[in-house]
Parts: structure tokens; C-alpha cells; sequence
């Protein structure tokens, strides 16, 4: 079997290469990476602030999330209590309660660092910070569901989430 025509030619890298030239270009501008430093900052906040609400009305969003029917996730008739509302309920029960726990509050500090590394606001590695805290947060979780599981098990029997997570 040969190799199409198209993939060794040099005008196919040429394009490949012009291309990411472009890519690249885009956040090169200082407009565009400021606009998407914000909306990284904007959804940050907006996740820290349903990670918080969750511990207060999680109870109340849980049980329409684990009955839920066609339409609700719209929250047109205001079931949702959580602070910002049905996305906030999803995302805080996705992350706090199915996947890392505690060390899901790991998720909007990152996502801060990174919208202000792109507003030039605060200058981070942004591998080593995602490393970092990619890191902490599965270690985290891991350390909270075996050490809340096994020491303190009764005590988190009843609770909406398990401060390690659903693992």
C-alpha cells in the first residue's frame, strides 16, 4: 500500500504549515487573548461560586439531578437552588460529587491562572501549572476517599458527596 500522492507533496505542508501559521497568529493578537483571559476568568468565578453553593443546596438540586426529566436541566421553573443555577447544579454535582471531590476546587484555580496568563496579567508556566494541579487534584481526591472512607465512614454515610468523590 503507497502513501497518497497529496500527503508527501510539498504544497500539503506548505498548507499545514500556513495554517498553524494562522493558528498561532490568532492568539498572538493582544484583543483576543484579553477576551479569552476573561472568559477564562468569568468561568472560573462562576464555578467557584457553584462549588461553594453546592455545599448549601446541594440536597435540594441532588434530587432533581437524580430524577430528572425531559427539559428540567433548562431550570425554566426555578428548581434549581443552586447560586447559579442549573448549570451551576450540573457542573458543582458533576465535578464535586461524581469525579474528584474537594479536589475538584483545583479546576477554577487553574482556569483563573490561565485567563490571566493570557491577559499578561500574571506570568505562569502553563504546563507546570497544569501538571501541578492536574496532580494535586487526583491526589487529593484519592487521599479523601480512602481516608474519609475508611476513618470516618459513618460520619459521611448520609452526605450529598463524598469529599473524595465517587471513586
Amino acid at each position: 500500500m503507497s502513501i497518497p500522492k497529496i500527503l508527501t507533496s510539498k504544497v500539503f505542508f506548505a498548507d499545514v504549515r500556513h495554517t498553524y501559521c494562522r493558528a498561532s497568529e490568532i492568539f498572538s493578537n493582544d484583543i483576543i487573548n484579553i477576551f479569552a483571559g476573561l472568559i477564562l476568568l468569568g468561568i472560573s468565578v462562576l464555578m467557584l461560586i457553584s462549588f461553594v453553593s453546592y455545599f448549601v443546596t446541594g440536597p435540594n438540586d441532588q434530587s432533581i439531578l437524580l430524577q430528572l426529566r425531559p427539559g428540567e436541566w433548562l431550570n425554566s421553573e426555578q428548581q434549581f437552588t443552586n447560586a447559579i443555577g442549573s448549570f451551576g447544579a450540573f457542573a458543582s454535582h458533576f465535578f464535586v460529587s461524581k469525579c474528584f471531590g474537594l479536589g475538584a476546587f483545583c479546576i477554577p484555580i487553574m482556569l483563573a491562572l490561565f485567563g490571566l496568563r493570557m491577559m499578561k496579567v500574571y506570568e505562569v508556566n502553563l504546563v507546570k501549572i497544569f501538571f501541578f494541579f492536574t496532580f494535586i487534584m487526583i491526589w487529593l481526591s484519592v487521599f479523601f476517599a480512602a481516608c474519609f472512607t475508611s476513618f470516618w465512614g459513618e460520619v459521611f454515610e448520609d452526605a450529598i458527596f463524598s469529599p473524595g468523590g465517587d471513586h
